[in-house]
């Protein structure tokens, strides 16, 4: 077993990956291997994550572990014995082999939203330590002397809270003051402040203690306002002196700051300000923080309210700025709502006003959603030629965003190095800004990308890490995606039973906020898999349902894929020939040039009576495709045609073990080794799919059509 902390953490065993839990089961694995071989005590452990320190949460978390496959040693004191990257990079250090590249993964990325204070303290020292080791490793590289930071494996201890707020707000700090405030004696508070100067003594004249502690409140606010305090706690003493127009530009200064951490503290925080504020500027911004927080956390009806009172408001006012802002974010949400006319009609907009402004960041950001406007259309050149410059753009987000997208283009126009190249940059500047969707998402479409060029394990890792990463941002799209593309390597190997239960598990994600494209490509792998099980009505209703939901998502790319496959159910008829040359027509025409090989290919490879010239005259065309599973179909073609090339197809089932397998080792005349091999593609179906599938003759070469899921952005 090898633990990998730098990165979303993930486990493997041997090649393969385990399905991890998430949260505080994660957190405890990972301590345990970053501070092996100590050992810690149960009592510590539970002090690290459960501020209760109740043990029933450590018995539970270690129970979840071990469900999943991981062993500890020890009772009383845990200990992880297995391998981990950090270990190995530790013994790097020591040797003087490790380089700065080595380093540059975050330290257990995604598990900052671990609830636990200990535990986080720990990380952001770890944290500090190997972002110190990596400028140390870089300062040695380029001739510099700097001097390397120890490592300790000690649990920081937090200050006393309420110390240190004090120490902050007073210039001569008097706890007396502040302890009576705190707990709302605001006369004997206000007691304390006079004598020491602190407010007038006419204060204490006052009938009311809190009028009284009014005063108290307005003078920490100036106070902290000096120090550049945090803009909440001004905003708060501000709000309590009674001084709503003063707590206002704090308010939406915390909101924005918190929203990518403390959402629902960012919505209240907005709020204040909404209310406080008879402010047009002011009500706007609090207004565009509290759609982008019903954004993140789907509250649709909410964000409606929010989109809605926004446009009343920004047309009031018709500031070119205001509206320049609220078009970007129409365009954005309608895009994600799946109506791309729509969404494209704002981005025009946008693109518009910017240019008129002469706002070049913003008209970047236009031009991204037209590029992922027409990628979504099937209209590939344009993507790319809309693409291209945003590669360097002035926001290193929207560089990000335009090379995943442009690696996308480039995966489906089937030029898999360039798309593998954009990738891989783009998961690297991802990880730089710390911006976890992205990273999700380019780990994702690596892995479709590696898929398209034999790298399986790669492939493989790659999409598991998205599927981590996901899961502790709780993106389920991300999620779906990357689990369709796990099942998708694991039905290229023919190993149908995790491709089901992987498949299952994606499909238990699904909910109302589901893109329907996702869900289309959902169902129609299921039905490709009941086709292959010779469960031909299950296939075609799932594939069916699954063209309904493909046009409504109102982009070709699903309904074509939809279209190809309930062809492929239909042949050998004439009807089904002649609508698959159309769809194959139709990807060519939108620059799918991958797709339109996979379905001219498995047009003639699943048609019993398709004659020896066409069979030649595709196998020509594609015997040297740079997809191996099409080189390898383009071969076997060429053999049925001609009866010459079995070299080159015993050479492809020995490289990689495809779906198809079985029938061609049957139709090759090696049928024992063709029945061992399918109850071994069989393992782990359930039982009326198993039986299914063993029953299905295997002269019947039967296949599906690929193509991984890539992640829009």
């Amino acid at each position: 077993m090898r633990l990998q902390l730098f990165g979303v953490p993930l486990v493997w065993a041997g090649e393969q990956p385990l399905s991890l839990p998430v949260g505080k089961p994660l957190a405890l694995l990972c301590y345990l291997a970053a501070t092996a071989p100590r050992p810690a005590t149960r009592s510590a452990l539970s002090a690290l994550l459960w501020e209760d320190q109740d043990p029933q949460h450590l018995r539970q978390a270690l129970y979840t572990l071990r469900r999943a496959g991981v062993q500890l040693e020890g009772q009383a004191q845990l200990r992880y014995t297995g391998r981990s990257d950090l270990a190995e990079l530790r013994a790097a250090l020591d040797a003087g082999t490790c380089t700065p590249e080595q380093l540059e993964p975050p330290f257990l990325e995604g598990l900052e939203r671990v609830a636990a204070p200990g535990f986080l303290g720990w990380l952001e020292e770890q944290r500090q330590h190997w972002a110190g080791r990596q400028r140390a490793l870089l300062a040695r590289q380029f001739g510099h002397a700097e001097p390397e930071p120890r490592e300790t494996g000690a649990v920081p201890v937090l200050p006393d809270r309420w110390l240190g707020w004090a120490l902050s707000v007073w210039g001569e700090p008097d706890p007396e003051a502040l302890s009576h405030l705190l707990y709302g004696d605001a006369r004997s508070a206000l007691e304390v402040a006079s004598r020491l100067a602190l407010v007038p003594a006419e204060a204490l004249k006052e009938p009311v203690p809190e009028v009284a502690g009014v005063l108290l409140h307005a003078r920490a606010a100036r106070l902290l306002q000096g120090k550049g305090a945090a803009p909440e706690r001004i905003a708060q003493h501000f709000l309590r002196a009674q001084d709503g127009a003063s707590a206002v530009p704090h308010l939406l200064a915390s909101a924005r700051a918190m929203l990518g951490t403390q959402p629902q503290q960012a919505r209240a925080q907005a709020l204040r300000a909404l209310w406080a504020s008879d402010s047009a500027a002011h009500r706007l911004e609090a207004l565009f923080v509290l759609e982008q927080h019903a954004e993140q956390t789907r509250q649709d009806v909410w964000q409606q309210l929010w989109l809605s009172e926004l446009e009343q408001l920004a047309f009031q006012t018709q500031d070119d700025d205001v509206l320049l802002r609220l078009a970007l974010v129409q365009a954005q949400r309608r895009q994600r709502a799946g109506r791309p006319e729509a969404a494209a009609e704002a981005a025009r907009t946008a693109l518009d006003i910017a240019r008129r402004l002469g706002r070049m960041e913003s008209a970047q950001e236009a031009q991204l959603l037209l590029g992922a406007y027409a990628l979504g259309a099937g209209r590939l050149d344009e993507a790319a030629h809309r693409l291209r410059p945003l590669l360097r753009a002035s926001a290193p987000l929207v560089q990000l965003r335009a090379r995943l997208n442009l690696g996308t283009v480039y995966a489906l126009q089937g030029r898999r190095v360039q798309s593998v190249e954009h990738h891989e940059r783009a998961l690297t500047l991802a990880r730089q800004l710390g911006h976890r969707p992205a990273t999700a998402a380019a780990l994702n479409n690596l892995a479709g990308s590696y898929e398209q060029l034999a790298r399986y394990a790669d492939a493989a890792r790659m999409a598991r890490e998205a599927y981590q990463l996901a899961a502790l941002q709780q993106d389920r799209a991300v999620q779906i995606t990357a689990l369709l593309n796990l099942a998708e390597f694991h039905r290229y190997a023919g190993a149908y039973g995790p491709c089901w239960n992987t498949v299952q598990e994606a499909l238990d994600l699904v909910g109302p906020d589901t893109p329907a494209e996702l869900h289309s490509a959902l169902l129609a792998r299921l039905g490709l898999l009941e086709l292959r099980f010779g469960r031909r009505a299950a296939a075609r209703s799932l594939l069916d349902e699954a063209l309904q939901l493909a046009r409504q998502a109102g982009t070709p790319r699903p309904q074509l894929i939809a279209q190809m496959q309930l062809a492929l159910l239909r042949l050998p008829s004439a009807a089904a020939r002649q609508e698959l040359e159309q769809v194959g027509e139709r990807f060519r025409t939108h620059g799918y040039g991958l797709l339109a090989d996979l379905t001219e290919l498995h047009a003639v490879h699943q048609d019993p009576e398709a004659t020896p010239e066409r069979l030649l005259a595709v196998a020509r065309q594609h015997r040297q495709h740079a997809h191996p599973h099409l080189a390898w179909l383009a071969a076997v073609q060429q053999l049925r045609a001609t009866g010459e090339g079995r070299a080159a197809v015993r050479r492809g089932l020995q490289r990689f073990q495809f779906a198809e397998a079985p029938e061609v080792l049957a139709w090759l005349g090696e049928r024992p080794q063709a029945r061992a091999l399918r109850l071994e593609q069989a393992s782990g179906l359930p039982p009326r799919q198993r039986r299914a599938f063993l029953e299905t003759p295997l002269e019947s070469v039967s296949s599906s059509v690929s193509g991984a899921a890539f992640a829009s952005v």
